[in-house]
């Protein structure tokens, strides 16, 4: 009985589920008053800025210049904003015009250029091998070529044989009296394939113009210079093709670029050009209004009335020209590849 008794009891309250319900509510209850609590005390401060914070959102911030509106905003304030960077010198002296003291300059760099190859053909006329070395300046500067056949190397070697000191050096004497070029010196060979201490044409070209170099440090010139390189034979200036060809191919180039750009030589012909031109036009407008005031009062003078009845057309008649226009020939030379 006791066991039943016990059992109906706990009975009573089949469904208590609804505490947990409860329970649950009250504790939400409990932290909704902590929260509203904690919120109460307002900072005035933190306040205040929100305000402003949401007043400036909503009707809108008075306009202030860039570099202040960063500086509001949490920017460092010795930030400064970098100067744009200047153009390149290159594109400064290509598009900027040539001053008369550039242009004397360059034509300065023009005479010297012209002594040079002057002095360097000389040279090798007086060591006999002028068949051998040619000289060339154009826009870019000067250029000298040396066959390499009998003269400075044998086939497949870059060592510079006895027979070409005296060359190299009277070019290296010529070079440091110049002083103000740098020299760029390139090896070139032919297409033909080759064997032996050299892989391709690519390494024989750049050890003769390597050899070239060095001798020309060893007699004086500065090395800063210098600047050595292989072309092998992709900078051909006849046709492989033929063994004229081939040996033209087959050499080491010295070339001194310019300081001074080229197109202030023609700049200042061009000037001296129109300015004659202008002179002999002004000259020949002058004249012709001196002859034909002078034409007129005379035949005024001397027709009297009849001048004046007889109206003068000649000045209507077209004059017809006698000169016929010649046609120009063109020729054109295109190098071998």
């Amino acid at each position: 009985m006791s066991k039943k008794g016990k059992h109906a009891a706990h009975e009573e309250h089949p469904d208590e589920r609804w505490l947990l319900t409860y329970a649950d509510m009250i504790t939400l209850l409990m932290a909704l008053f902590i929260v509203m609590f904690s919120i109460s005390n307002v900072n005035k401060g933190k306040f205040n800025e929100l305000s402003k914070s949401l007043n400036s959102a909503f009707n809108g911030p008075p306009v202030m210049s860039g570099g202040e509106a960063i500086k509001e905003t949490g920017a460092e304030s010795g930030v400064t904003t970098p100067a744009a960077a200047p153009p390149r010198p290159s594109l400064q002296q290509a598009f900027a015009p040539q001053s008369s003291g550039q242009a004397s300059s360059a034509k300065e760099e023009q005479e010297d250029l012209k002594q040079l190859e002057s002095m360097i053909n000389n040279e090798a006329r007086k060591e006999g091998i002028a068949s051998k070395v040619s000289t060339q300046v154009a826009e870019d500067g000067l250029t000298v070529r040396v066959k390499t056949d009998g003269l400075l190397f044998d086939p497949g070697s870059a060592a510079i044989k006895p027979q070409a000191r005296p060359l190299i050096g009277g070019l290296a004497q010529l070079l440091r009296a110049d002083g103000r070029h740098a020299v760029m010196v390139s090896g070139h060979t032919d297409s033909q394939p080759i064997s032996g201490q050299y892989p391709s044409n690519w390494e024989l070209s750049t050890a003769r113009a390597s050899a070239v170099v060095r001798l020309l440090v060893t007699d004086k010139v500065s090395p800063a210079r210098l600047t050595a390189t292989g072309r092998a034979f992709y900078d051909p200036i006849a046709a492989n093709a033929t063994v004229a060809g081939r040996a033209a191919n087959r050499r080491v180039e010295l070339f001194l670029p310019r300081s001074q750009a080229a197109g202030s030589l023609s700049t200042t012909a061009a000037d001296t050009e129109s300015t004659e031109k202008t002179e002999s036009s002004g000259h020949a407008e002058t004249s012709t209004a001196d002859h034909a005031e002078t034409s007129t009062s005379d035949h005024a003078e001397t027709s009297g009335e009849t001048s004046e009845a007889t109206p003068d057309t000649s000045k209507f008649t077209p004059v017809e020209s006698d000169e016929v226009p010649s046609d120009s020939e063109t020729a054109t030379s295109a190098a071998g590849h």
